[in-house]
């Protein structure tokens, strides 16, 4: 999954920029998150870029994961070596995250033959 945000696939003026989020996403892993099903990663303080609307649902699957993200990042003024993954690894099923709908967040690759990655995505808008 590319790496994204939540937010600009909301329609509606968000005052983001003033620290309030206006989206607020819980993500609940179905199954055990092992790195060979590509967990789910999040960029830590990328919540707090200002990068506009950056996004398409139309580019979720494409090969470049990280183009989306590296643009963002450089608009920002930080450099892809200080970007900071946390990685939902080790995650159990039944476990959540939650994050901000400004957290840059995407997944690499499902490498299981056998095993399913899902996860249930639910957007709290206040």
């Amino acid at each position: 999954l590319v790496f994204h945000r939540d937010s600009p696939y909301f329609f509606f003026e968000s005052d983001e920029a003033a620290g309030s989020p206006q989206v607020m996403t819980v993500w609940v892993a179905l199954d055990d998150m092992v790195e060979e099903l590509g967990p789910l990663e999040y960029v830590l303080g990328s919540h707090q870029w200002d990068v506009g609307r950056a996004g398409s649902a139309a580019v979720f699957f494409q090969e470049q994961q990280q183009e989306q993200l590296l643009a963002a990042a450089a608009h920002a003024g930080v450099r892809q070596e200080d970007l900071n993954f946390v990685s939902m690894r080790g995650l159990r099923a039944g476990g959540m995250s939650i994050h901000h709908g400004c957290c840059w967040h995407g997944s690499g690759p499902n490498r299981s033959t056998s095993q399913p990655r899902r996860g249930i995505g639910i957007h709290y808008v206040p």
